[in-house]
C-alpha cells in the first residue's frame, strides 16, 4: 500500500460520516431537516437574546459601553477555559485511547496526516459546542454596531487560531502527563486532569470577579466603577487578544492589522508546536495507555452494594453492578464525579453570595423569583447530564448487545436497570443543586417544596428520554464516549430534553405564582383560584407520567426490534 494515497481527508472521512445519520436510515431526509431547523432555531434564540441584552446594557448612560465590552471579554475567557478542559479530555481519547490507533500506528500512513487528521477531529470534536452558542453571539455584536461585510468575512478565521490555541494546550498537558507519570492506569491522569481544571474554573471565576458587578458599597463613585469594568484581562490571552481586535473592528471601525497578524502566526507558531510535539510523544504514550486496566470496586464494597440492591430482582441488580464496575473501572467516567462535585460547590456558592438585599427591588420576592428560575438552570444540568451518562448508555453496549439480544433476558427489565442505575445519581444531583439554592437564597417554603418536587419529576422524564433516544439513534462504532454524545441522536436529545424543561416550568410557574400570592399576602382563593392552580398542576404531572410511560414503553419495543 502507497502511504501517499491515504492522504487527511481519507482518514478523517470516516469520523465526520459517523456524526451524520446513515443515508440508508429509515426517515434519513426527516432527520437531516429536522437538525438543520434545530439549529437553526437554536441560532436565532441564542442571536435574539444576545442582542436584546447589548441594548438593554448600552442604554445604561456612561457605563454602558464598558459593560458591553466587559461582557465580550467574559465570554471570550469562559470560552477558552472551557476549550481547554474539553481538548484535555478529547485529545486523550482521539490520539491515545481510540480504538483505530494500534491498527493505523503500524500501517504504512504517513506520521504527518495522521496528526493532521487527529488534530482536525480532536479540535472539531472539543470545540462545536463554542461555535454553536459563539457564533450568533459574535453576530449580534456585529449587528448591533453595524459592523460592515468584512467583519462578518473575517470572523471565522479568527476564530481558527483561538481554536487552535487551546486544543494545543490541552494536547501537550495530555502528552506530557501521559508520558512523564508512571501510571498503570488512566485514573491517575484524570484526577490530575481534574485537579487542573479545577484550579482553572477557581482562576476563571477569580478573574471574572464578579461582586464588583452587583455590589454597590465595593464602588466609592461611579469612576471608581468605570475604571474596574475597564481593566483589560491579561493582555496576552487568545481571548483578551481577539476581545481587542473585535472591539476595534465594531467601536473604532478600525482593522488592527498588526494584532490580527499576531494572533494568526501564534495560532500557526501552537500549530507547529503540536504537530512536533506528537512525533516526539505519541508512540511512547500509546504503549503506555495500552497497558493493563484492573477493576476499581473491591470485594468489600461489592458486598455492600449487593445488600443495598438485595430488594431488586435478581437480573435487575446483577445488571447494576456491572455496570458500576464498568463504571468505575473507566477513569473518563469516574473521574468527572469529581468535576461535577466541584462544579456543584462553584453552583451553590454563587447563590449564597448574591447581594440581593441590596437591590432596590423587594428582596424577598426576587430571592423567591430566582429560585423558582433556577429549577430551569437545574434542568439544563440534568439535561446536559444526561446525554453525557443516559444516551450513551445503550450504545456502549455495542459488544454485548447481541448476548443480552440474544439470551433469556426481558427487554423491559434490561432498560428497567439501565434507568436506574443513572436515575438515582441524577436524582441525588437534582435536589441537591434545587434544594440547597433555596437554602441558600432563603426562599420561601413554597418555592422549596415546588422546585425541589419538580426536579425529581423532571429528573425522571430526563432520564426516560435518554433510554428513548438511545434506542433510536445507538451508536455502535465509536472511539470514545464524546462521539455518542455529539452524535445527532445526542444533540436531539439534548434539545428536546431542554425544551420539556422549560414547558414544565411554563406550565407551573401560573399556578405557583397565584399560590404564592395567596399565601403570602394571607388572601382568601376564590373557587377559581383554587380550579385553576389545581387544573395546571394536574396537567403538568400528567404531561410529566406520559412522558414518562410512552418513550419507556417506545423505548422497549425499539430495543426489541433493533437489528445488530
Amino acid at each position: 500500500m502507497d502511504r501517499k494515497n491515504i492522504g487527511t481527508f481519507n482518514l478523517l472521512l470516516p469520523y465526520f460520516l459517523n456524526l451524520l445519520p446513515a443515508r440508508g436510515e429509515k426517515n434519513f431526509t426527516l432527520k437531516i431537516t429536522g437538525g438543520v431547523l434545530l439549529g437553526l432555531l437554536i441560532f436565532s434564540v441564542t442571536f435574539l437574546i444576545s442582542y436584546r441584552m447589548l441594548a438593554y446594557f448600552d442604554s445604561f448612560q456612561l457605563i454602558g459601553p464598558f459593560l458591553i465590552n466587559k461582557i465580550l471579554s467574559l465570554i471570550l475567557l469562559t470560552f477558552f477555559t472551557l476549550l481547554i478542559f474539553s481538548n484535555l479530555i478529547t485529545s486523550l481519547g482521539t490520539f491515545f485511547i481510540a480504538s483505530d490507533l494500534q491498527l493505523l500506528a503500524v500501517t504504512p500512513v504517513d506520521q504527518e496526516k495522521l496528526f493532521r487528521s487527529r488534530f482536525i477531529s480532536s479540535t472539531v470534536l472539543s470545540s462545536w459546542m463554542v461555535l454553536v452558542f459563539g457564533m450568533p453571539v459574535f453576530i449580534a455584536y456585529g449587528v448591533y454596531f453595524q459592523a460592515g461585510v468584512f467583519y462578518y468575512i473575517l470572523l471565522p478565521f479568527l476564530l481558527i487560531p483561538f481554536l487552535i490555541i487551546p486544543s494545543v494546550i490541552g494536547k501537550l498537558i495530555t502528552e506530557i502527563l501521559i508520558n512523564v507519570f508512571p501510571v498503570r492506569t488512566l485514573r491517575d491522569l484524570f484526577v490530575l486532569i481534574t485537579v487542573i481544571f479545577a484550579g482553572g474554573m477557581v482562576l476563571l471565576f477569580r478573574m471574572i470577579r464578579p461582586e464588583r458587578l452587583v455590589n454597590p458599597e465595593f464602588m466609592g463613585s461611579i469612576g471608581n466603577y468605570i475604571s474596574a469594568l475597564s481593566q483589560t484581562q491579561v493582555p496576552y490571552l487568545p481571548s483578551t487578544i481577539l476581545n481587542n481586535i473585535l472591539i476595534a473592528i465594531l467601536k473604532v471601525k478600525v482593522y488592527p492589522v498588526k494584532d490580527i497578524v499576531f494572533f494568526f502566526y501564534s495560532g500557526y507558531i501552537f500549530y507547529l508546536i503540536s504537530k512536533y510535539s506528537f512525533f516526539l510523544f505519541f508512540r511512547p504514550g500509546l504503549s503506555r495507555s495500552i497497558e493493563g486496566r484492573g477493576a476499581r470496586i473491591k470485594k468489600q464494597s461489592g458486598r455492600i452494594i449487593e445488600k443495598v440492591l438485595y430488594p431488586l430482582h435478581p437480573f435487575t441488580r446483577e445488571m447494576i453492578i456491572k455496570d458500576l464496575r464498568l463504571f468505575f473501572r473507566d477513569a473518563s467516567q469516574w473521574s468527572q464525579l469529581l468535576l461535577l462535585l466541584f462544579l456543584i460547590v462553584i453552583y451553590l456558592y454563587n447563590f449564597s453570595v448574591l447581594p440581593l438585599d441590596k437591590t432596590p427591588i423587594n428582596s424577598f420576592y426576587l430571592k423567591n423569583i430566582i429560585g423558582f428560575a433556577n429549577l430551569i438552570l437545574s434542568g439544563f444540568v440534568i439535561a446536559a447530564l444526561g446525554a453525557r451518562f443516559v444516551f450513551p448508555s445503550i450504545s456502549v453496549e455495542s459488544r454485548s448487545l447481541w448476548l443480552i439480544k440474544g439470551g433469556p433476558v426481558d427487554s423491559k427489565r434490561f432498560l428497567l436497570s439501565k434507568m436506574l442505575f443513572n436515575l438515582i445519581p441524577l436524582s441525588i444531583v437534582g435536589f441537591t443543586i434545587t434544594y440547597f439554592s433555596c437554602v441558600f437564597l432563603n426562599t420561601s417554603t413554597l418555592i422549596k417544596i415546588v422546585s425541589t418536587v419538580s426536579i425529581l419529576l423532571l429528573t425522571g422524564t430526563i432520564t426516560t428520554f435518554g433510554l428513548y433516544m438511545g434506542t433510536i439513534f445507538p451508536v455502535f462504532k465509536f472511539e470514545n464516549i464524546a462521539q455518542i454524545v455529539t452524535s445527532y441522536g445526542g444533540i436531539i436529545y439534548m434539545l428536546v430534553s431542554s425544551i420539556f424543561v422549560l414547558i414544565y416550568t411554563g406550565i407551573i410557574a401560573f399556578p405557583t405564582y397565584r399560590l404564592f400570592t395567596i399565601i403570602y399576602t394571607h388572601a382568601i382563593p376564590s373557587f377559581t383560584d383554587i380550579i385553576m392552580i389545581t387544573v395546571f398542576y394536574l396537567l403538568a404531572l400528567t404531561i410529566v407520567l406520559i412522558s414518562y410511560i410512552l418513550p419507556f414503553n417506545r423505548a422497549v419495543e425499539k430495543f426489541e426490534e433493533m437489528e445488530l
